[in-house]
């Protein structure tokens, strides 16, 4: 957390100086936020590492180390090569949306930044309560205790489901205002606010599915979740986005509607998935 905060700070600062060319920095535009972000990344990667040398390595000696650990090396990229393989098609998915949204207006593409960059801070907190009960059901898998685990992550997937709800709506209440914050554009904030009320509708969905999919994958199940979330990110929200947006011509509040039926099928097929606990006791521990 604390590097973090710090690679944050030190993101606005370069931003600051390296964009505009403040106190005797050069004026670089889009390149001076690029090293300003690259800066930052260095600045906390170098804190990391020298909390892991004085905190990990004096309780582990160096001389444990000399025997690779092969098997959970192994281990490992099981679990990350899929988790990794589903980021990316994510990635890739927006990348052909916004390439769509773009073909329908600049004011639609604008207001899409505006609203996912917006919508972010809702689901913020659900994100940070579901990863919080993921360490702690990846802990009691790996000790055996599966009721406990199946428990424990219905307990936090209810938790975040309230919290990100309750910043949903107070984010649709206020859309006008935050919007009017960003732009004096009428119909940006128009069709902002609209998106913003279709947005409580998929941060249900979202929610169910960041749950499912983490807690998953802390139980030791990371291949169904890849393929659900390959499958309909390309079939539901790119497919039927560019149907629904462009053809039918409901633009980007169609477009919306088909993140958030994405969104809610994942969610409910992987939750599900999680319900019948088809993987416990098929972790790496």
């Amino acid at each position: 957390m604390v590097a973090t905060a710090v690679a944050n700070i030190v993101n606005v600062i370069g931003n600051y100086l390296l964009i505009y060319g403040h106190c005797g920095c050069p004026a670089l535009g889009v390149v001076g936020a690029a090293w300003a972000t690259a800066a930052s990344q260095v600045v906390s990667m170098a804190i990391l590492l020298v909390h892991h040398t004085r905190v990990h390595i004096r309780r582990y000696p160096l001389v444990w180390f000399r025997v690779f650990p092969w098997r959970e090396f192994t281990g490992i990229f099981k679990i990350g090569l899929p988790a990794i393989g589903e980021e990316m098609s994510y990635c890739l998915s927006q990348a052909v949306t916004i390439y769509f949204i773009n073909q329908i207006s600049t004011e639609a593409l604008t207001t899409r930044t505006y609203v996912a960059n917006s919508v972010m801070f809702t689901y913020l907190f659900g994100v940070s309560v579901v990863q919080a009960g993921d360490i702690l059901v990846g802990h009691l898998v790996g000790q055996y205790r599966y009721k406990a685990a199946y428990i424990l992550g219905n307990f936090f997937y209810r938790r975040a489901l309230v919290v990100s709800l309750c910043c949903s709506g107070a984010l649709a209440l206020a859309g006008p205002w935050v919007l009017g914050l960003l732009t004096q554009n009428s119909e940006i904030i128009r069709l902002g606010t609209i998106l913003f009320w279709i947005d409580c509708v998929l941060e249900i969905g979202r929610m169910r599915t960041i749950f499912a999919c983490w807690t998953l994958r802390a139980a030791g199940d990371v291949l169904y979740p890849m393929l659900v979330g390959i499958t309909f990110q390309w079939v539901i929200a790119v497919g039927l986005f560019w149907v629904v947006a462009i053809p039918m011509g409901f633009g980007l509040v169609g477009a919306w509607a088909v993140f958030a039926l994405d969104e809610n099928i994942r969610g409910c097929i992987l939750v599900h998935r999680w319900h019948a606990k088809a993987r416990f006791g098929k972790s790496l521990a």
